[in-house]
C-alpha cells in the first residue's frame, strides 16, 4: 500500500458516514443548498460539515475534496441518482 493510500484510508475512517455522504453529494456536482434539501439539514450545517471535510482531508477546495473521494473510490464518475432520473 502506498502512502497515498494509506493516508486515503485513515482520512476515510476519520470521516463520518453524514461526512462521506456529504462528499459524495459535492462529487457529483451539487451546491451546498442542494445537499441541505437531499439530507433535509440547514445549509449552514452542510457549509460547516464541508469546512470539516476539508480539514479533516487537508484540502482546502472542493475540487481537491472531490479528487480525494475519486482516488479512494468513495465517489464515482458515473452520473448521480437525479442525473440518471433526468436522463442525463
Amino acid at each position: 500500500m502506498t502512502l497515498d493510500a494509506r493516508s486515503a484510508s485513515i482520512s476515510e475512517l476519520m470521516l463520518s458516514e453524514r461526512e462521506r455522504d456529504i462528499l459524495r453529494l459535492v462529487a457529483h456536482g451539487y451546491s451546498n443548498i442542494q445537499i441541505s434539501l437531499e439530507l433535509n439539514l440547514a445549509e449552514k450545517t452542510i457549509r460547516n460539515q464541508v469546512c470539516d471535510i476539508y480539514a479533516t482531508l487537508g484540502v482546502s477546495t472542493r475540487v481537491l475534496a472531490v479528487r480525494w473521494a475519486l482516488r479512494v473510490g468513495l465517489a464515482s464518475l458515473n452520473p448521480s441518482p437525479v442525473e440518471q432520473e433526468q436522463g442525463h
